[in-house]
């Protein structure tokens, strides 16, 4: 009885476990972006998509899971949605509330000069060096 017990309990943690939505780590210069194939290697500029099914989607530019969120008619309120900060990039964020900003001098994988940031405070420093860069949020991109 007691072996029968431990095994339901031990079966259903790992069922639960296995379900779990969260950011995965990226494995920089082995993962390819889930859009471009691009090898994933600049850490500035990775970003991930978690499903509902808890299935994760790497990508090397923020445009690159733009684009796939929409060529797959993926539905935003059902995703996690991640990107590096970029003065942090070991740190993800949520994409839906970051502060993103776009300029020419952002050199990202795909060329699509964004960046994002967690605060208003790393935002306004960076635009102070950055004078073009503009602020945008991830329901703005197309």
């Amino acid at each position: 009885m007691n072996r029968l017990l431990f095994l339901t309990t031990l079966f259903s943690t790992l069922l639960l476990t296995s379900c779990k939505r969260s950011f995965q780590p990226i494995d920089y210069g082995k993962e390819a972006c889930a859009h471009c194939r691009m090898m994933i290697m600049d850490k500035k500029f990775a970003c991930e998509i978690v499903d509902k099914k808890g299935k994760t989607y790497k990508f090397d530019d923020l445009i690159c899971m733009r684009k796939f969120a929409h060529e797959q008619s993926l539905q935003e309120n059902e995703l996690l949605l991640f990107v590096a900060a970029f003065n942090e990039p070991d740190k993800f964020i949520d994409a839906k509330k970051a502060i993103l900003l776009k300029a020419d001098v952002f050199k990202s994988p795909m060329n699509g000069g964004l960046i994002a940031v967690e605060t208003a405070e790393s935002a306004a420093h960076i635009q102070h060096s950055v004078n073009d860069a503009q602020t945008m949020a991830w329901h703005d991109l197309k």
